[in-house]
């Protein structure tokens, strides 16, 4: 697997990890911050959550669509 790939793969899934609960870092912060219930918060949050994780599945299925960019900007190889 491309160095490059895995990172982007890495980094969607790291966000991923912080929306989703119970470990929801982010969301327990903007509860405390905003001042709204636990609960509510995780409801919003449920259609990014399933958002997130069909743009993983499409940039794991697919690895030309997250390497386009470093292809474009820096001659990077695209897979074959």
């Amino acid at each position: 697997m491309d160095i490059v790939h895995w990172g982007v793969l890495f980094c969607t899934n790291m966000g991923l990890g912080c929306i989703i609960p119970p470990v929801a870092l982010n969301l327990f912060i903007s509860t405390q911050l905003a001042g709204v219930r636990y609960g509510e918060a995780v409801r919003a949050t449920v259609p990014f959550i399933i958002i997130m994780v069909i743009d993983m599945a499409i940039i794991a299925l697919f690895p030309i669509i997250p390497l386009m960019l470093p292809h474009l900007l820096f001659d990077y190889p695209l897979p074959k």
